[in-house]
């Protein structure tokens, strides 16, 4: 076995090229955030040097000072943690840490938001179309990470035939153990 076909089945991909492609993309991502961390937090706090020409001057004080700190220091760790969510041995040997996980990332995507939406105003000078592209993304990323969330929510009470009739999840039917017909739930919402 070569390196490579040892390291893509030691992250839990079965094919070669999901693994080149998680490479190619999760690990720039994964560093960028990381550099990103590194440089904008320090002793005395946030830094927002590396900013676009005059944004400076409107993220120095106020509440777009308190904006861009909890937008930075939300989506740079949810960029880190956002990357373990794609890695296969993950989701399947450990899969409470990727729940609990997923949970945190989106939980830090919401508060970024929140800061993201704070400093709209002047971010990259602040005419309508960045602010509206703020909004879109705001929007499709809040909406988005929740879908998923419940899309994937798990019903304590349902069992495995169950899950061949999803109407029978939504009416409150469930198989009968001993006779296999279906019986209606006394916990129905």
């Amino acid at each position: 076995m070569s390196l490579w076909q040892k390291l893509y089945a030691f992250l839990g991909f079965k094919k070669s090229y999901n693994a080149l492609l998680f490479c190619t993309f999760a690990s720039p991502f994964f560093l960028f955030a990381l550099s990103q961390l590194f440089q904008c937090f320090t002793i005395e706090g946030i830094r927002v040097s590396q900013t676009a020409p005059g944004e400076m001057y409107w993220f120095q004080k106020g509440h777009r000072r308190v904006g861009i700190s909890i937008h930075l220091a939300a989506v740079l760790p949810c960029a880190l943690l956002a990357v373990l969510q794609f890695i296969p041995a993950i989701r399947q040997k450990m899969t409470s840490f990727h729940r609990i996980n997923g949970r945190i990332v989106l939980v830090l995507l919401l508060v970024a938001n929140a800061g993201a939406l704070m400093i709209a105003r002047h971010t990259f000078g602040g005419t309508i179309d960045i602010q509206t592209v703020v909004g879109v993304l705001v929007i499709i990323t809040t909406v988005g990470g929740g879908a998923r969330v419940l899309q994937y929510q798990e019903t304590p009470n349902r069992s495995a035939s169950s899950l061949d009739a999803p109407h029978n999840v939504l009416y409150g039917h469930y198989p009968d153990s001993t006779t296999g017909h279906g019986h209606l739930s006394p916990h129905r919402l």
